[in-house]
């Protein structure tokens, strides 16, 4: 079976009031949980940020959150409809919020003839008249919708 090689994330924050956070974000993808976070300030209002994780990889502690190593459990491209696809958030305390405007995933496999689909998708919250507020007083996940458009 395929592995995963690279995972590109695109996370728009909305421009909001108090949309912005220092929080820390997760994605949740083929049973396996990896954190989002760039060397850069992100996150911010109105700004649209790209993780690219294992080859390629831009994200603070990328050998931690690649997914071909895994520490012995690689990802495996067949395993990602198996399991809910999400973006988490978990604040700097219960009152710390995010406000998020569109998600886009895209998953590469490690076999470009891989049958079983070489890239796939997975979105939200597509479109400025769509967001969601995550935090303790509002809820932390996101599901992420399998072969949608890329945000």
């Amino acid at each position: 079976m395929a592995t995963v090689k690279q995972i590109i994330v695109n996370l728009k924050t909305s421009n909001r009031a108090g949309a912005g956070t220092n929080g820390h974000v997760y994605l949740g993808l083929g049973g396996r949980e990896f954190n989002l976070n760039l060397p850069t300030e992100d996150r911010e209002p109105g700004a649209e940020d790209s993780y690219t994780l294992g080859e390629g990889a831009n994200i603070l502690n990328k050998n931690e959150n690649d997914p071909r190593a895994g520490f012995g459990c690689p990802l495996e491209q067949g395993l990602l409809l198996w399991f809910p696809a999400y973006i988490r958030f978990q604040g700097e305390n219960f009152e710390d919020s995010w406000n998020l405007e569109s998600a886009g995933v895209r998953v590469f496999s490690s076999d470009p003839q891989d049958p079983a689909n070489p890239e796939l998708r997975f979105s939200r919250l597509l479109g400025t008249d769509f967001h969601l507020w995550l935090g303790g007083k509002y809820g932390n996940y996101c599901y992420l919708n399998p072969s949608g458009p890329l945000a």
